[in-house]
């Protein structure tokens, strides 16, 4: 018998079945076979269907889930509120009580799987990293690369078959995908797994630990071995649930940034569950709130941070997320960057030309002026114009939605929107007599950048 883990399967490794089938885009220094590997995926990973999770337990009316194909999905929502549970339905690895639809082909209806775990090309990445405990960091990286291979090598023989979810399973369906996908499995055929091994080791920093076990790791190098595991799988989707809540703040952004950098060179969407609303914000590209076992909300990130309704759990992010590229850096330490309103100064020494961050401008953090604000102490001024006026809840707030005047910079990220919302008080509103159409100024005292 092989290893036993030391608290369930390999969460981050082969979990339950869940694996890839797809392969990586990224090549050490000097391999050149991965980087050929690498063009022939990219030209067919760059598009991948949206996935839908319809309720079957829940009200007729109820929302869904949507996972977008591309980018980086984020679902917070208070403890017990179903978040760890809608990833295992997406996996197949809880009884399925929901539809769940890639496309238009369907992974499971109410009652039933229709494709086992290990078809479905995705990998999962736990909370609290559960390792092979006789196994090497090199043994854990080498035997799921091998499984992918094995994987692979199976479906490549019977990709010529009709794939029949209802028939009994007979472990060749598992090995293969969906038959949709099925070219570009061939064109993602996985390189040498001791080439992959090599580049999973030096590019997650792991090369130097290779022949030691979880025992002798710390927290932060198991749950990186743990995320590289699963990578291992080359999954064509990453689910991640709270991957950094064992991390302290150093380890957290190290691992935020490879995970982001290793997504988006491979167009891999993620599904990223946290309760850190910085970290939402840092990651986020669609948001998605849930509340006793529903989806409540879910959208793009600007546009779900505009809304007035949103739950307590968001209020404080309210706003608007601006990525932006660092234009220069002054000698006081100050950098700047070019956004929808005009310059925005940032407190970022080490900051260089060319970097990219996000910045977040909340509504409760936007002053309005009627005149353009002399011998004032806040740095952000930008011109604007109203949109609209809402009531907020409390009776106390009005919403105002602004829509920036200035010109849009050349090459501003297309995901900086041109709205940004405001929350004043309704003395303030009153005072200053806003309405749709005045024009303003707006005055923002500190944005956060991460």
């Amino acid at each position: 018998m092989g290893p036993r883990p030391s608290t369930g399967p390999a969460a981050g490794g082969p979990v339950a079945g869940v694996a890839a089938d797809h392969a990586a885009a990224s090549a050490p220094a000097g391999g050149r076979r991965l980087a050929r590997h690498s063009q022939a995926r990219r030209r067919h990973a760059m598009s991948l269907p949206d996935l839908h999770l319809l309720a079957g337990d829940g009200p007729p009316d109820a929302p869904g889930f949507t996972w977008p194909g591309q980018g980086v999905t984020v679902v917070m929502g208070p403890s017990g509120a179903g978040k760890s549970r809608l990833l295992r339905q997406i996996a197949g690895l809880a009884p399925s009580a929901a539809t769940v639809k890639v496309g238009t082909q369907a992974w499971a209806v109410p009652g039933q799987h229709l494709y086992p775990p290990g078809a479905r090309g995705l990998g999962l990445v736990m909370q609290q990293a559960r390792l092979w405990p006789a196994l090497t960091v090199r043994e854990h990286l080498r035997l799921a690369a091998s499984a992918r291979q094995a994987r692979q090598e199976a479906a490549q023989q019977t990709d010529q078959e009709t794939f029949q979810p209802n028939a009994p399973l007979t472990g060749r369906e598992t090995a293969s995908a969906a038959p949709a996908e099925a070219s570009a499995r061939h064109a993602s055929l996985p390189p040498d797994p001791d080439a992959w091994v090599a580049f999973l080791l030096t590019s997650w920093r792991l090369a130097e630990l290779a022949h030691r076990r979880p025992g002798e790791l710390s927290g932060g190098e198991r749950q990186r071995l743990a995320v590289a595991t699963a990578l291992a799988h080359q999954p064509r989707r990453l689910m991640l649930d709270e991957p950094l809540s064992a991390l302290d703040g150093p380890q957290r952004r190290q691992l935020t940034a490879w995970l982001l950098a290793h997504a988006r060179q491979r167009h891999m969407p993620m599904l990223w569950v946290t309760h850190q609303l910085d970290e939402a914000l840092q990651v986020a590209d669609h948001l998605a709130w849930m509340q006793a076992g529903q989806v409540t909300l879910q959208g793009p990130l600007n546009q779900v941070l505009s809304r007035e309704d949103l739950p307590e759990g968001l209020r404080e992010a309210a706003g608007a997320v601006w990525p932006l590229t660092i234009q220069a850096r002054e000698d006081d330490g100050w950098a700047w960057a070019d956004g929808p309103g005009g310059r925005v100064w940032l407190p970022v020494p080490d900051a260089q030309p060319g970097q990219r961050l996000r910045v977040h401008v909340a509504a409760r953090d936007v002053a309005l002026s009627l005149s353009a604000p002399q011998g004032m102490s806040p740095l952000q001024q930008w011109p604007a114009v109203v949109e609209r006026l809402q009531d907020d809840a409390d009776g106390l707030s009005v919403w105002v939605h602004l829509r920036w005047q200035a010109p849009r910079p050349q090459g501003l990220d297309d995901a900086v929107p041109q709205a940004q919302p405001a929350l004043l008080s309704t003395r303030s509103v009153r005072q200053l007599g806003l309405r749709p159409g005045l024009p303003v100024w707006a005055l923002v005292k500190a944005v956060a950048h991460r």
